[in-house]
């Protein structure tokens, strides 16, 4: 089938979980100026990032940054998102229903 699928040039790929290509796929290696790069991420450690998929001519593609702490956007979220008051948001973080990344 695959030499059916290369002649017709049918985009394809055996079937392997997201963390199977990343790990085997040599495209998803860090190499430079390519769309996954290794990142510290703190707290958790260094992985293989997605960074931006797009490149402007002539530009290098940045880095990608760690993804945020944990409860970084916690109380923005509450806030901005879900309308809630500041009261009502330290409610729910006095109550554990929530938490805030320290710092």
């Amino acid at each position: 089938m695959a030499r059916a699928f290369d002649a017709a040039q049918v985009l394809w790929s055996p079937y392997r979980s997201m963390e199977q290509a990343v790990q085997e796929d040599p495209r998803f290696q860090p190499q430079g100026d390519e769309v996954f790069s290794s990142v510290h991420h703190p707290g958790v450690g260094r992985f293989s990032t997605p960074g931006a998929v797009t490149r402007i001519a002539g530009e290098q593609r940045r880095p990608a940054p760690p993804a945020p702490r944990l409860g970084r956007d916690t109380e923005a979220v509450f806030r901005d998102v879900l309308g809630m008051t500041g009261t009502e948001i330290a409610s729910a973080l006095r109550q554990g229903l929530c938490r805030v990344a320290p710092g």
